[in-house]
């Protein structure tokens, strides 16, 4: 199902960049800032506007209004380009789940989230190179039974950094088929 959202139901203020701009920076307003009023909007399925509403994004005011500021790029065409991308973005109904072996998975796909069902004793490199930039990747990490549930972020080149990991919660969770770390020598 697409969605329309008419022309009319949203506002764009140019301002100055603090980006990329050469010598136009701070002369020429390139910066777009992009309002859409979600919890208004005649457009909006219901569904998909409690969803909206519900994400605890710094981005949605707290009356409901989406500002999405956008200053990547060098014009205010592409940034206003940008800025539509990212609110169209917001809007995905569709999801796929993969069930698959998630040690022996292989694709070229990308994803914007993978939650993984089973632990880890650590974050394989490969699914990081399945994130999107900006993507998540959930997954319980560690030696039983002092293991985490952590949230991983993808950046632009997706590997592991820890300043990219939230610790969510401590956890005992059974490993996924062949993910038990080897043994610990013992006395």
């Amino acid at each position: 199902m697409a969605i329309t959202i008419p022309e009319a139901e949203l506002v764009e203020r140019f301002v100055r960049s603090t980006g990329p701009g050469g010598q136009n920076v701070n002369k020429v307003a390139t910066a777009v800032e992009l309002r859409f009023d979600v919890a208004q909007s005649p457009s909006l399925p219901e569904a998909v506007r409690e969803r909206l509403l519900a994400k605890r994004d710094r981005r949605v005011t707290n009356d409901g209004v989406l500002v999405i500021s956008a200053q990547r790029f060098r014009t205010q065409e592409r940034n206003r380009e940008d800025a539509r991308e990212r609110l169209a973005a917001q809007t995905i109904l569709n999801a796929q789940v993969v069930d698959a072996d998630a040690l022996n998975y292989s694709t070229d796909r990308r994803f914007n989230a993978i939650c993984v069902t089973g632990a880890v004793s650590q974050i394989p490199a490969q699914w990081l190179q399945w994130l999107q930039p900006g993507g998540r990747l959930f997954v319980v990490r560690g030696r039983s039974p002092a293991m985490e549930a952590v949230l991983v972020g993808g950046g632009e080149r997706n590997e592991v950094n820890a300043s990219r990991i939230q610790s969510l919660f401590e956890t005992d969770l059974p490993y996924l088929q062949g993910a038990a770390p080897a043994p610990a020598f013992e006395f």
